[in-house]
Order: structure tokens, then C-alpha cells, then sequence
């Protein structure tokens, strides 16, 4: 439609299922445009092929290793939001490594403290500890103003 600017030539080879389209979306932004799920429709073919999923839209995109310039892996800097669930699983693998191949003291010692932390643990729990914190009560208030908006000037009106 309209003049020759608007035009997309998009190039398709059903054998190896390789497409690409003039627009450069799918370079650019690793999103294919809609001139190419117009002849995957046309060719009736009614899933994107796995060269248009980019590995940034999959599920294992956080799964894998972030290296830098040099080629050295980086480690991921947890946030101080991070789950208390996901915090656990960190000491426990720290302590899964330092166990491994460890003398019998080191694994006696670690006993030792996992009976201590579940002795910590039940005595919370029938304590009530792990119950929510009550909610305080609050005065509402019996009147509430409200003010009308202040009035804006509509965008080219000159006023």
C-alpha cells in the first residue's frame, strides 16, 4: 500500500526455514516484524521457527554463565531483596562444599551445629515466632477534603 517506501522485501527458504525481511527488525531489536509472520502465515507455518527465538526471550536466558570482555565469568550480585528462601540455599551449598572431602572433625562439627540450629528452630516455632506481626489499628479520620485538580492549560491553546 501507498508508495514504494513502504514496501518490505522479505526473503524465505522453507527448506532451512531462514527469513529476513528489509526492515531489519529482527536484527535490530530480535523481535520478528510483522512482515515476516505474514509469510510464515502465507506458507502456512504456525509456529515461529527456533532461529526467530532468540535465547534472550527464553527461560534459560538467567540460567546461563555472564562473562565479561575477557572472558571471565562473572558472578551475579545479590540484591539485598533477595528471598530469605534463595539466601538459604546459598549457605547450604557453601556448607555442601566445604564438607566435601573434609576431615571427620569438620563433618562431626557440622552435625553438631545442625542439631543445634533445629533445637533454634523448634523453639521458635512453638514460641509463635513465625506468626505474621498483628496489625496496629489506626484513627480514620471523620472528614476528608478534598481539593478540585488545578486546572491545566491544554498543549497549543496559546492561553
Amino acid at each position: 500500500m501507498g508508495d514504494s517506501s513502504n514496501y518490505r522485501e522479505v526473503s524465505f527458504n522453507p527448506s532451512s526455514q531462514a527469513i529476513n525481511c528489509s526492515c531489519k527488525k529482527f536484527e535490530n531489536e530480535g523481535i520478528p516484524c510483522s512482515h515476516i509472520i505474514v509469510v510464515l502465515r502465507n506458507n502456512f507455518i504456525d509456529c515461529l521457527p527456533e532461529n526467530l527465538i532468540l535465547e534472550r526471550w527464553t527461560t534459560t536466558a538467567k540460567s546461563r554463565s555472564v562473562y565479561d570482555k575477557d572472558g571471565v565469568e562473572l558472578q551475579a550480585q545479590r540484591t539485598s531483596g533477595q528471598s530469605s528462601g534463595r539466601k538459604n540455599i546459598e549457605i547450604v551449598r557453601g556448607f555442601a562444599e566445604c564438607l566435601n572431602d573434609a576431615p571427620v572433625e569438620v563433618c562431626n562439627v557440622a552435625k553438631d551445629m545442625l542439631v543445634e540450629l533445629q533445637k533454634i528452630k523448634a523453639s521458635h516455632t512453638t514460641s509463635g515466632s513465625n506468626n505474621p506481626p498483628q496489625c496496629t489499628s489506626m484513627s480514620i479520620p471523620s472528614i476528608v477534603n478534598v481539593h478540585p485538580p488545578n486546572i491545566s492549560k491544554p498543549k497549543g491553546s496559546g492561553n
